[in-house]
């Protein structure tokens, strides 16, 4: 049988790419000191890149908007 998938919050994913947008380790030495899959790092990096992540901030500026019309 194969092992159970873990999922991670968002805000462990956000931290995770920080760390990797801060540029100060490897993304092999992030991965390792949290027990997850190099690509992982790549993967949630490019995600928070890409506004992923954003979505209380989509949500605000949505209510913002409708609130001034």
């Amino acid at each position: 049988m194969g092992k159970n998938r873990r999922t991670s919050s968002e805000s462990f994913k956000k931290k995770i790419a920080f760390e990797a947008m801060d540029g100060k380790k490897q993304f092999a030495e992030i991965a390792s000191e949290h027990d997850i899959p190099p690509s992982m790092v790549t993967t949630w990096k490019k995600a928070f890149i890409d506004g992923a992540f954003n979505k209380d901030l989509k949500k605000k500026t949505k209510e913002l908007e409708d609130k001034e019309k």
